[in-house]
């Protein structure tokens, strides 16, 4: 649960083939390449790091959420004595979180703009802008997703590996 949101992206593909000019030329390539990245992002810096990492280190996440003291990326660079590549890696980290969480908001927003197009939401989520954005959609998304954000900063003791 903890990282899931690294391994997400993949359904992405079939909510922008919507949106694509092309999707038979355009979804293929896009299953590629994010088959490619997976790959290259995840396995092998995962692989790269159980090599260089011990499990015991004492930096790394034991019981809970709360003894995360460095990422493993960071302590990588940072066990090999580079302290500069250590803060490029924790941007790099903190990058790929807001990533992960424009992706959700896009995803999110195109499925409620997509059910109000069925009737199976309100249909004010259908509306567009002039760029063709569901503004409404966005919006009800947002705000959402601001609540349940705050529910844990209000909340920090609860734990949240049920959500």
């Amino acid at each position: 649960m903890i990282v899931g949101f690294s391994f997400q992206g993949t359904e992405l593909i079939g909510i922008a083939a919507g949106e694509s000019e092309n999707p038979a030329q355009n979804v293929p390539r896009a299953v590629r390449k994010v088959f490619w990245r997976i790959l290259l992002f995840y396995v092998f810096s995962i692989l790269i790091i159980g090599l260089l990492i011990p499990y015991t280190d004492p930096q790394l996440l034991r019981n809970d959420l709360g003894d995360i003291s460095v990422s493993p990326f960071t302590l990588v660079f940072e066990h090999a004595g580079l302290l500069g590549a250590a803060a490029v890696m924790n941007a790099v980290v903190l990058t790929s979180v807001l990533s992960a969480g424009n992706s959700g908001m896009y995803a999110s927003t195109r499925m409620l703009y997509a059910l109000a197009q069925q009737n199976m939401a309100p249909k004010i989520f259908a509306r567009v802008n002039a760029r063709g954005v569901p503004i409404m959609a966005l919006i009800a998304t947002t705000v959402i997703a601001a609540l349940c954000f705050f529910t844990n900063v209000f909340s920090p003791s609860r734990s949240t590996s049920g959500c």
